[in-house]
């Protein structure tokens, strides 16, 4: 994101110091075309570099992502989370509708 408020800025202040300075004829007033694709381009090149996060962390957004109806109701998977506690022996599961 800072790299597309950079190139916007920059652009901004080249194009409104000299009016004669445009890329495609855009003004100051279109700068954010400029920012928006260096941004888009960042983002894709970082997120191609670097690592995808651990498997719990992406659990754990996808629990965030249920509704909460979504949550009791015809749930398949029942393995438990990392990091849950053990379901103690003999004890009855509870569901809740």
């Amino acid at each position: 994101m800072a790299g597309g408020l950079i190139v916007c800025s920059l652009y901004i202040a080249l194009n409104y110091t000299n009016p004669y300075f445009t890329v495609l004829g855009l003004s100051h007033l279109s700068a954010g075309i400029f920012g928006m694709l260096v941004n888009f381009g960042l983002q894709i090149s970082i997120s191609l570099a670097t690592a995808p996060p651990p498997r719990e962390i992406q659990d754990m957004v996808d629990d965030l992502r249920l509704l909460v109806g979504e949550m009791y109701e015809g749930v398949t998977d029942r393995r438990p989370r990392p990091g849950a506690p053990a379901p103690a022996a003999g004890a009855a599961s509870t569901s809740q509708a």
